[in-house]
Order: structure tokens, then C-alpha cells, then sequence
């Protein structure tokens, strides 16, 4: 026989009280203080696929300075809000350097728009540096040697030397350089591992003014050139 409880639920008598008002409610709390715990689940599930991903994009764009992705060796010097020029990342990019086809590579620290670059410069032997300044931009730069020995050589604007200034372990160690002066950079044996600064922000197009009197990169002619400085500079 069916009847109508206190809270209008329909129930059947049954001696067993399988099917009593007692039971229902009890069926009823079980379903639902399962669902509390159910309703836990796709939040749960849908943090752990956007905030983690999301997390590491951040971090990735901190990292790399944009969403543009550029090489860059991480020997664990990146920790959090800072990176720290650490002896296995020195080491890691003289490697790199010898075996460049430029004999030299940099390590930037900034972003393209940042108003200082910032930047570790690692030259290797017999690197071509052609003759250059900064007319167009007007950009100061400064050269801080953390290790090695370079040379750095200044000209008139007929591509006379008209000095050169060593910078070692043992000696100077760095050098600060005005816009419109010419110079280059030239290292005679090893690899130095320069901290370079200069104006910014980063513009291909009039970043340097290369020397007419000075030739071009990778040509015959700029090897004859490196040797003419290096006796230059050993006489």
C-alpha cells in the first residue's frame, strides 16, 4: 500500500524497511554529501590543466624576455627573479665560442626593447670584430673583462690605429666607450669573457655603423686584416 510522508515522498511499507521513509532520507544524505565530495572533481581536474601549463608559460616568458623563443643555455644559473653568471656557464660558452663559426657568441640578458643592454660577450682567438660605432643611435658602451685577456683598438676615421687598450686579469679591466669613436676588439690567444653594456633598446638597423675601410665579415680580405692587427699589436 503507497501513502504520502510528512515532506510529500512516496514510500512503501515494507516490514524490512527496505523501502521506508527512514531509508530514503538516509539514501537521499548518502547521494547528495557524495556529490559534495563529486563536485570537487572537475575543479580539481581544471587546475591541473590550466594552472599548471599557465605557470609555466610565465615562468618561460620570464625567462626568455618575450613570446618569441631565443636560444638561450640554461647550466642552472636562472633561479627565480635573477640570473647569476656562474663558472659552469662561462665555461659552457667559451665552448660555444670556439666552436662558432664567428668564434664568438653572446649571452643576452635583456630584452630587445630594454633601455640598457645587457649582455655577456665571449670572444674567442682570432675572432673578426670589424671596425665600428655608434653615429646613428649615438650609444654609449662599456666592456668589463671578467676573464681572459682582449684588446681593445681605437681609430681615426681613415682606419689609422690610434690606440689600443688591454684589458686582463692582471690588468685594466674594463673600458668605457663614447659614441662616434671607432673600435673593434681582438683577442690573441684563449677566450675573454667580457660584461658588456650599451644603449638601448636593440635595433638592427642602427644599432652600429660599420667602417667602409674595414672588410666585411667571413672574406678573404678580413683575414689578411686580423693579422695585420695582431703584429700591430705585438710589435
Amino acid at each position: 500500500m503507497d501513502g504520502i510522508g510528512d515532506k510529500g515522498t512516496t514510500f512503501s511499507k515494507n516490514p524490512k524497511g527496505k523501502f521506508g521513509q527512514e531509508n530514503c532520507n538516509v539514501c537521499v544524505d548518502a547521494y547528495f554529501g557524495c556529490y559534495d565530495y563529486f563536485f570537487f572533481v572537475p575543479i580539481i581536474i581544471f587546475y591541473i590543466q590550466v594552472n599548471i601549463p599557465v605557470k609555466w608559460m610565465i615562468n618561460w616568458v620570464s625567462y626568455n624576455g618575450s613570446f618569441k623563443k631565443t636560444k638561450r643555455i640554461n647550466m642552472g644559473n636562472i633561479i627565480a627573479d635573477k640570473e647569476i653568471i656562474t663558472p659552469q656557464l662561462i665555461e659552457d660558452l667559451s665552448l660555444k665560442a670556439r666552436n662558432s663559426n664567428r668564434l664568438r657568441v653572446n649571452y643576452n640578458f635583456h630584452k630587445l626593447s630594454d633601455n640598457v643592454q645587457r649582455m655577456l660577450n665571449v670572444i674567442s682567438t682570432n675572432s673578426y670584430v670589424r671596425p665600428h660605432c655608434h653615429i646613428s643611435a649615438k650609444k654609449n658602451e662599456m666592456f668589463v673583462l671578467l676573464r681572459g685577456e682582449i684588446h681593445i683598438l681605437f681609430y681615426d676615421k681613415f682606419g689609422e690605429i690610434k690606440d689600443v687598450v688591454t684589458l686582463s686579469e692582471n690588468g685594466n679591466r674594463g673600458v668605457d666607450i663614447k659614441p662616434n669613436v671607432w673600435h673593434s676588439a681582438l683577442v690573441l690567444k684563449g677566450v675573454a669573457v667580457c660584461f658588456e653594456t650599451k644603449d638601448g633598446p636593440y635595433i638592427k638597423e642602427d644599432d652600429k655603423d660599420f667602417a667602409s675601410w674595414a672588410p666585411e665579415e667571413y672574406s678573404t680580405e678580413s683575414e689578411i686584416y686580423v693579422n695585420k692587427l695582431r703584429e700591430f699589436i705585438l710589435k
